[in-house]
């Protein structure tokens, strides 16, 4: 893999050194020349999608996604606004759409932008750190800004798709989650932030359960997007059932979810809700890392069992990577209506 000076990939070679692919883009992030190692025209990136400045290319819509925002070398500009004025004495920055201050032979954007949480953070730790430590510089400590942009990061993860709807169907609840976690972040419960498809698992001090604001699973101690952890598949199933419910997802789920679990806890596993998201869930992780994986063995502890992640008394293959131990079924697609239900979901619709 060879690059430019601008981090551009611009030529694949084998093992052997023999080209396999060159690329030519112009100076906005479009390519404009796609040869293979005879010197024949490719009419896409073939071998690897990431191109220009390091990015992947969104071939099929003509974009390229730069982590942090969308971006359109066609039009030489970002899809969403930078959040952040990076200096209000340049004229440029004040261009929240434009690319690289209309310069791209020069600067590069890495990430598409700094969102708020990490610059908060960030000033937030600085400060901490002047009155701590002085000018002692090599005993400051940003830990939790670290964390603070893997928990921004979640909201460019996934396909393409799936950050769109970030941002705009569900858009309500990956907000309220985004900032949730912050703030358990800033205040320093939060202890490890992770991703798998799409999702953010925020490992945080409370003692047990999880829950769900949008894409951002907010978990106890050890907490991992992993699907060897049934807590986090269950969980996931939450996340699915906001991109299927959109903006009525906080009124309809989320509320009434975690009312029912405060007020009457004995029955929160057997509620509609619940149960919707064990069957989303189990569906999900069975196609993508179960039995539709390629060359899934039934048995096999680096595949996703739905037996065990269904049944009672089932003991999964795999360990756990939370708890050290097993896990053991009772993630039931079966539901009980309960007359309660009625009041949750009235309760829920009350903030609408």
């Amino acid at each position: 893999m060879y690059r430019d000076y601008l981090g551009s990939i611009v030529m694949l070679t084998d093992e052997d050194g023999n080209i396999a692919e060159r690329r030519h883009f112009d100076p906005w992030g479009q390519p404009i020349k796609v040869e293979d190692g005879a010197g024949n025209s490719l009419d896409k990136l073939t071998l690897l999608d990431r191109g220009f400045t390091g990015h992947e290319h969104l071939q099929t819509v003509g974009l390229v996604h730069m982590n942090g925002r969308l971006y359109d070398p066609a039009l030489h500009r970002f899809l969403q606004p930078d959040n952040y004025v990076q200096d209000p004495f340049n004229t440029q920055n004040f261009n929240r759409y434009g690319y690289c201050l209309n310069n791209p032979l020069v600067y590069v954007d890495e990430n598409g932008e700094f969102l708020l949480g990490t610059i908060l953070t960030y000033m937030w730790e600085t400060t901490k750190n002047i009155f701590t430590y002085g000018v002692n510089l090599h005993h400051y400590d940003y830990e939790e800004t670290e964390k603070a942009f893997e928990i921004d990061r979640g909201m460019f993860t996934g396909d393409f798709w799936q950050v769109v709807s970030k941002w705009t169907w569900q858009s309500q609840q990956v907000f309220l989650g985004n900032f949730v976690n912050h703030v358990l972040n800033i205040s320093g419960n939060v202890l490890d932030v992770t991703h798998l498809d799409g999702a953010v698992a925020v490992s945080t001090t409370i003692k047990k359960g999880a829950f769900t604001l949008g894409n951002y699973i907010t978990g106890p101690r050890g907490f991992k997007a992993d699907w060897r952890d049934h807590l986090f598949v269950h969980e996931y199933g939450h996340y699915l059932q906001g991109q299927i419910m959109g903006p009525l997802y906080m009124t309809t789920v989320a509320i009434p979810s975690f009312m029912d679990a405060w007020i009457q806890p004995e029955q929160h596993d057997s509620r509609w809700y619940e149960t919707m998201a064990n069957s989303l869930a189990g569906r999900y992780f069975n196609k993508v890392y179960g039995s539709g994986a390629k060359g899934y063995t039934e048995g096999s502890e680096n595949y996703f069992d739905l037996k065990s992640f269904k049944e009672e008394e089932v003991y999964s293959p795999y360990i756990n990577p939370r708890n050290y131990g097993r896990n053991k079924g009772g993630h039931s697609s079966k539901f009980t209506l309960h007359f309660s239900d009625f009041f949750y979901f009235s309760f829920g619709r009350s903030f609408m």
